[in-house]
């Protein structure tokens, strides 16, 4: 079944006895299905797994197959994995922990995605002054929940080059409209 994590749509599902051939053509369904959004399927053969994760053309700029797929490597106990911007696959041998891989790859996901975010700033002015303004720019999520997390008073820290932001917004951040 899809989920939607801040604003990006997820499927992810295990499979047992799925042969790892088949795993392309589950995901091409997927990503028709969604037609935005990132697909991960787990397939589980004596003990051992197979994964793999797609992404839909609009998000490869912001979130890559390969990254997704060695997180879920990771969890797996292997190493590695490797494909494309769009999809990717690998393995590891412990099949038992499929449903963490999946887990792996969704926070990835959630933390690769891009959020618009307009943060209250204060920043040094000229003298011992400060500047109060209201910053608008597009941020990497860098912690692993949703964006529904994001609520008044929490912090938030944003890099822009090698300039550091630190902001606490008066309110708390709205999920971006999907469209």
């Amino acid at each position: 079944a899809d989920e939607e994590i801040g604003g990006l749509r997820f499927s992810g599902q295990v499979i047992d006895g799925l042969d790892a051939k088949e795993l392309r053509g589950l995901l091409d369904q997927a990503k028709s299905r969604m037609g935005s959004g990132v697909a991960a399927i787990v397939a589980v053969n004596e003990g051992k797994a197979s994964i793999a994760a797609a992404v839909t053309d609009d998000l490869t700029g912001k979130i890559s197959a390969v990254d997704l797929v060695r997180a879920g490597v990771e969890a797996l106990g292997g190493k590695g994995g490797g494909g494309r911007a769009d999809m990717a696959q690998g393995g590891g041998p412990d099949g038992a922990k499929a449903a963490e891989a999946i887990a792996a790859v969704k926070a990835a996901s959630a933390s690769c995605f891009e959020a618009s975010v307009a943060l209250p700033v204060t920043m040094p002015g000229p003298g011992s002054g400060t500047i109060e303004s209201t910053v608008s720019m597009r941020i990497a999520w860098a912690i692993r929940r949703s964006r529904s997390e994001c609520r008044a008073g929490a912090r938030v820290v944003v890099m822009v080059s090698s300039l550091v932001l630190t902001a606490r917004p008066e309110r708390a951040c709205a999920a971006p409209s999907s469209a």
